[in-house]
């Protein structure tokens, strides 16, 4: 590992500005991207009511709800370089980061392994990047490869002439490791950078240890040390050096940046990643609740401070903080916003039949007055043509390369149609299990997340995202077996409630149960047992044992009824973003061949829907929001009780205003079809396309 990385930044500009005392410091940054490149992995936001300008709502037909779009890569390449030139013109030095998990979650990742996201990259202009958990998903020759592939977009870039700094100081790897190899970019501790004023900053990268070491698959040999003290060590090692300006870029999640980082002495400002938390304050509300204030100000004990920032997830914000130091060293301010980037000419009126845009003046209406409302936060950014150019060939390519084959079919395995059947849903549920990167010990999807049967023969990506086409992600939880007894009779309650969703019904793997569909809520399940990871035999739960259960984002925040999942610490969940579609895909390409369950690994052994008592269960409903498949639904009052702890346990974990926080809740984005599901390509390709050899590099 190369001890030290030098960059020298200089701007003209500051040159023509009056001398001001102290170093002032623009941060850029990014996490948590994941391969969302496109506008459509982003995010929207629902307009509704008097929210929307007036003259907008009246010029079409007196509409009371709207829909606005953010984020796309192209887009925060705009961004990032109008900030960078409104930074530059108020004096300030600028540096740009980003804080790990480039790579994984969607089929771009699955297609092009990296390549896509270093392209993309590129046009960035990055000064570091921190690798993250996942750029170990495909072992140390997958970050080898990547980082590589960022180096050689550097070098023909036209627009950025340097390579970013890979930072990670606790990352070790094996002695025969290919992140060694001379001509693979080298991950260095610490890089440092001197400002126009002469004065040095040092940048240290952190990535999370358990994690990586636990849910990815870093080879064998490859270690990374303790956090906390190896950030410790690369302080000390640029204080002895003379520098007193210091900051970490991590990938261990907003809690950690506070709970092991934040208090050491001589840091600086933290710029993190992993948790995808979305940092802000009240106006921010009006896009995504935030969890907690941009910047998170830590008073250490010896009066010096810490500014703690992170900016969300999949291209949907860019963190823009402002960091003044003393001559000292020491932060004497800090302060900005997570900064939206809105396409300006896409506003979708919502209750209309058909839905339409509106025009680009009323667009441009909607976009300023949802700006004026979030102080500046919300801004129309134009996409960089460029960066936009480079995006479409890689996405012309996902339409003709999801036909690629990952597993063949031994038969027609149908979708479930009820819990007498075991078929498809099952065998997903069975595929999160045994995924390569699971570490679970059972598995749990809804019925209601799965869309097709697998038909006989060749199982291509395309299928993969027309069987699970929401942008679910796959969650761990530990439970107990008492909690796993009552997520399961949850499903079941709300799926058999006429207001209810059939969609809720329970699917499962390393865990199999009996069902009584006449009998009460609390009885349905019954002969409860557990093969952990299916690795040996099967044996009565234990209810008071712990065990680590895998199942898909959507559920796992206790929608379709599945409220004990919302009762569960937010410490004993552990959300690995790999898109559920790419975990499938991975499952097939690992396995080649895709076999119905067997029968005594289906979940539902025994099923029935004879009544056994005469007490008939009754409901009264409470309204939810919409289901992912678009339809309305409704909680049985049988669960009312549980679900009002869970309403209770979020309101303590919620945001500063509860003003705020209902039109923050009527903003979340549901899960929703995957955006870029693949176009018929049953035509034969020109052979004659100047694309083909690119195609040919990604066969």
């Amino acid at each position: 590992m190369n001890f030290c990385f030098h960059l020298f930044t200089t701007t003209l500009l500051l040159l023509k500005l009056p001398l001001v005392t102290g170093t002032k410091v623009t941060l850029l940054h990014v996490n948590d991207h994941h391969s969302h490149l496109t506008e459509e992995d982003g995010g929207y936001v629902n307009i509704e009511g008097d929210d929307i300008p007036s003259g907008v709502s009246e010029n079409n037909g007196n509409t009371a709800y709207v829909r606005a779009y953010f984020g796309g890569f192209p887009r925060v390449v705009t961004a990032f370089k109008e900030m960078e030139n409104d930074a530059l013109g108020r004096g300030r030095d600028v540096l740009k980061f980003h804080a790990g998990d480039a790579i994984t979650g969607t089929v771009f990742f699955t297609l092009f392994k990296g390549d896509a996201d270093a392209k993309l990259m590129s046009h960035l202009c990055l000064d570091a990047f921190t690798p993250g958990n996942h750029e170990f998903d495909e072992g140390d020759a997958g970050l080898a490869r990547f980082l590589t592939a960022m180096k050689n977009e550097a070098d023909a870039s036209s627009t950025c002439d340097k390579m970013p700094a890979v930072l990670g100081a606790n990352i070790v790897p094996h002695s025969n490791s290919p992140l060694l190899d001379p001509d693979v970019p080298s991950i260095d501790d610490y890089a440092i950078f001197t400002m126009s004023d002469g004065e040095e900053v040092g940048v240290i990268g952190i990535n999370i240890m358990k994690k990586t070491m636990m849910s990815s698959q870093p080879d064998e040999g490859t270690i990374l040390l303790d956090e906390r003290e190896m950030a410790e060590a690369q302080i000390k090692a640029l204080t002895d050096s003379g520098v007193n300006k210091i900051i970490i870029v991590t990938h261990i999640g907003f809690d950690k940046d506070i709970e092991w980082i934040a208090s050491l002495k001589g840091v600086d400002v933290i710029i993190g990643g992993d948790s995808h938390s979305l940092l802000g304050n009240e106006q921010t509300g009006a896009i995504f609740p935030y969890v907690g204030d941009y910047a998170t100000v830590i008073e250490k004990p010896d009066g010096s401070k810490t500014c703690v920032v992170q900016a969300w997830e999949y291209s949907k914000a860019i963190g823009n903080l402002d960091v003044d130091f003393d001559e000292d060293g020491n932060v004497i301010a800090c302060g900005g916003s997570p900064v939206f980037p809105f396409n300006p000419d896409k506003v979708t009126v919502r209750d209309a039949d058909p839905r339409y845009d509106l025009s680009a003046e009323d667009a441009a209406e909607v976009i300023a007055s949802l700006s004026e409302r979030t102080g500046g936060q919300a801004i129309a950014f134009a996409e960089d043509l460029k960066a936009a150019i480079d995006l479409e060939e890689f996405a012309e390519l996902v339409d003709e390369l999801t036909n690629e084959v990952v597993g063949v079919a031994s038969e027609s395995i149908i979708l479930e149609e009820g819990g007498d059947q075991s078929g498809a849903c099952d065998l997903v549920a069975q595929a999160f299990l045994l995924n390569p990167l699971s570490t679970a010990d059972i598995a749990i999807q809804n019925i209601g997340g799965c869309r097709e049967s697998i038909q006989e023969g060749d199982f291509t990506i395309k299928n993969a995202y027309e069987l699970l086409p929401f942008s679910n992600t796959m969650v761990n939880i530990a439970m107990t077996g008492e909690q796993i007894k009552t997520v399961l009779e949850d499903g079941l309650e709300f799926a058999l409630d006429p207001e209810g969703s059939s969609g809720a019904y329970p699917r499962a793997s390393g865990v199999r149960y009996d069902i009584n569909e006449a009998l009460l809520y609390g009885g349905r399940i019954s002969n409860l047992e557990i093969n952990a990871k299916l690795e040996g035999s099967w044996e009565a739960i234990d209810m008071s044992a712990s065990y680590t259960i895998v199942t898909n984002s959507y559920i796992a925040a206790a929608r379709d009824g599945y409220y004990e999942f919302g009762n569960i610490a937010e410490d004993l969940k552990i959300d690995t973003y790999v898109e559920y579609a790419q975990s499938f895909i991975d499952y097939s390409l690992e396995m080649g061949a895709l076999n119905p369950v067997p029968a005594d690994r289906a979940p539902i052994q025994n099923w029935s829907n004879e009544a056994t008592s005469s007490e008939a269960p009754t409901a009264t409903t409470i309204p939810t929001e919409e289901s992912p498949d678009g339809s309305s639904s409704a909680k049985s009052s049988k669960s009312s009780k549980k679900m009002k702890a869970f309403k209770s346990a979020k309101s303590s974990k919620s945001s500063k205003s509860s003003k705020s926080k209902k039109k923050q809740l009527k903003n979340q984005p549901r899960a929703r079809r995957n955006p870029r599901l693949p176009k018929d390509t049953s035509e034969a390709a020109n052979t004659e396309d100047p694309k083909d050899a690119v195609r040919d590099r990604y066969r």
